[in-house]
């Protein structure tokens, strides 16, 4: 019997043994629940507010000052924001709502860029769309442009990277990688980009050592549909001194289907033949094509626009004005009034025209210039002339 319940209990302890071994076994082959990830202090703080308005203030201890912590967790709490069409909506977020409110609290501008690049890898373009433009790098701190732009070179979200583009600062022209990533955006569907990608193609030192970004400006400048696009590109085709542009120039303007780039093609002419403030620019040929669109008739309401008249320092007497008349043999000032006086009387041109013409007139010239305008303007009919008139008699006025 004794025998029997000694082999009874050795079975027991086999028998539990193994028991626990299958347990240890099947523990081990569990997949093992990750602890969840630690929150960082900003990310604890944007949970601790509610998201409304005065919610997304309740992250500031102070009126004007913010800490590191506090301007990460305002940049996070976007992470709930919507967007149309690249904006915030307004009534989907409280954090957009409170900008300006929080934009007056201090906090150094390197301590805001260090966390605003490190946001540039959130999984939510809002708020990488918020860090972007929270973006204000040196121009010449070309580490930090180095780092915004490895950020670029992935980002999928356009809204995102025509506000990273802000982090390039005066290293495109310098950096090939990034030079060629600009270029290859001047076809980009997004007009914005389109812009982004003309006014750095536009810069002078990009033009001076890097000739091949001539015939993008130009397409963008003459054929871009978009006329925002066209501004930035013009202004870049203007520091290029080079008459054989003018030709393709010219054609724009004796196009009156695209007087809406008119103005930007003629701030290019006037950049090529005067260049102000440097007056470094001599092109004869320019000087003649934007004469000759300002005579042009028939006038109408569109052509000349009305901005195309509009000349910044025509007349000075600085030293470089001086040596740029001494080079610049075609131009005549008495040409140039001559020509105003004329678009000025006529009632074919439109008011605008009519009024900067008169305005640069009392630039430029002498009271006699302008009394020799009242009789054919006091004598007109034409629709809003009165302000015309009341205008040009200020202007005698003001030259007594």
């Amino acid at each position: 019997m004794k025998k029997h319940i000694v082999l009874f209990m050795f079975a027991m302890l086999f028998l539990n043994a193994c028991a626990g071994s299958d347990k240890s076994a099947e523990n081990a082959t569990q997949p093992q629940v990750a602890a969840a990830p630690k929150l960082s202090e900003a990310e604890q703080l944007v949970r601790s507010v509610q998201f409304t308005d005065e919610g997304i203030k309740k992250l500031f201890k102070s009126e004007s000052e913010m800490t590191p912590v506090e301007f990460e967790a305002y940049l996070l709490s976007y992470q709930r924001c919507q967007l149309d069409d690249g904006k915030f909506k307004s009534d989907r977020c409280p954090p957009q709502n409170i900008a300006y409110d929080v934009s007056k609290r201090q906090l150094d501008q390197e301590e805001k860029n260090k966390i605003a690049l490190k946001l540039l890898a959130s999984d939510y373009e809002t708020v990488r769309l918020a860090a972007a433009r929270e973006i204000q790098a040196h121009p010449n701190d070309t580490d930090f442009h180095k780092k915004v732009f490895e950020f670029a070179k992935k980002e999928k979200s356009i809204y995102v990277l025509t506000n990273m583009t802000q982090g390039f600062g005066f290293s495109v022209p310098k950096n090939e990688e990034m030079l060629t990533f600009i270029k290859d955006h001047v076809s980009d569907e997004n007009v914005r980009m389109r812009e982004i990608a003309a006014n750095f193609l536009a810069d002078s030192d990009v033009i001076a050592e890097h000739p091949e970004v001539l015939e993008p400006l130009m397409n963008l400048c003459t054929k871009d549909p978009s006329t925002s696009v066209s501004f930035y590109a013009c202004q870049g085709v203007g520091r290029i001194h080079d008459d054989g542009l003018v030709p393709a120039l010219e054609e724009v303007l004796n196009d009156p289907e695209q007087y809406a780039r008119h103005d930007h093609v003629t701030r290019a002419l006037v950049d090529m033949w005067l260049n102000f403030p440097r007056y470094e620019h001599t092109s004869k040929d320019a000087y003649t094509a934007y004469m000759n669109y300002l005579k042009k008739k028939p006038r109408t309401e569109s052509v000349p626009a009305s901005e195309s008249l509009r000349i910044n320092q025509l007349v000075d007497t600085s030293d470089e004005y001086k040596n740029w008349q001494k080079e610049a043999k075609y131009f005549k000032l008495k040409d140039m009034i001559s020509v105003y006086s004329d678009i000025a009387k006529d009632d074919n041109a439109s008011i605008y025209a009519r009024k900067v013409a008169i305005e640069m007139i009392t630039d430029w010239g002498t009271a006699k210039d302008l009394k020799a305008l009242l009789k054919s303007i006091n004598s007109s009919k034409v629709d809003g002339i009165e302000s015309v008139q009341e205008l040009l008699n200020e202007s005698i006025e003001n030259k007594k």
